[in-house]
């Protein structure tokens, strides 16, 4: 298993295939000045560790959640002795108040959840008034899935094979307008963050 350390090498030597754009893309969205981070769904910590590395903070409350316990939080501690690891319920709410990150960020994890809403909710509810929310996730209309859907067989739940945690299921997709539209279930608190959906896979 590679640390997070060599995973980071190996995105900078990675030329430009579609791990190093879709890393460039999230830390050009990314700013400087934030008190308190969450990254949910962080897994082994690879987008957290980038955040620590490219950006500079060092001296923040940086938190990570996953529903395994897979986080590599040695390695990001050594970046940052603020950092620190929870493991949470699936389903479950956020162990944290209301208004108090900076910046909510979830990077391949929103087409995994079966409740996709609360997942937004939850990090609409412990973002700041004027934070950021960024939501990575594999854009529905990315050209193998228009071929897919071309031949009649582009359906959900979908497998995409396995990893070490079993069996890697996408409940849903969506385009970035499909999850604009899906936001006015809590559209006012919304009006208060930054909100950025980017769709790996396709530019749209």
């Amino acid at each position: 298993m590679k640390t997070l350390g060599e995973r980071y090498l190996s995105y900078l030597n990675s030329g430009n295939s579609f791990g190093k754009v879709q890393v460039n893309t999230f830390l050009s969205l990314l700013g400087n000045s934030y008190n308190r981070i969450l990254e949910v769904g962080c897994g082994k910590g690879f987008f957290s560790y980038l955040l620590l590395k490219e950006k500079k903070i060092k001296h923040k409350k940086m938190f990570g959640v996953d529903v395994f316990d897979s986080c590599q939080k040695d390695e990001l501690e050594t970046l940052s002795n603020k950092f620190k690891f929870k493991k949470i319920e699936s389903g479950g709410d956020l162990p944290f108040p209301p208004n108090y990150f900076d910046l909510v960020f979830s990077m391949d994890v929103i087409e995994h959840v079966i409740d996709w809403q609360k997942f937004i909710l939850e990090q609409v509810r412990v973002a700041k008034e004027g934070g950021e929310i960024l939501i990575g996730t594999p854009n529905r209309l990315r050209l193998s899935n228009l071929l897919l859907s071309l031949f009649g067989k582009l359906s959900y739940p979908r497998s995409m094979g396995h990893d070490e945690y079993g069996e890697v299921l996408h409940l849903q997709e969506f385009t970035r307008r499909e999850l604009l539209d899906n936001l006015n279930f809590f559209e006012e608190r919304v009006k208060d963050i930054k909100l950025c959906l980017v769709g790996w896979g396709a530019i749209f």
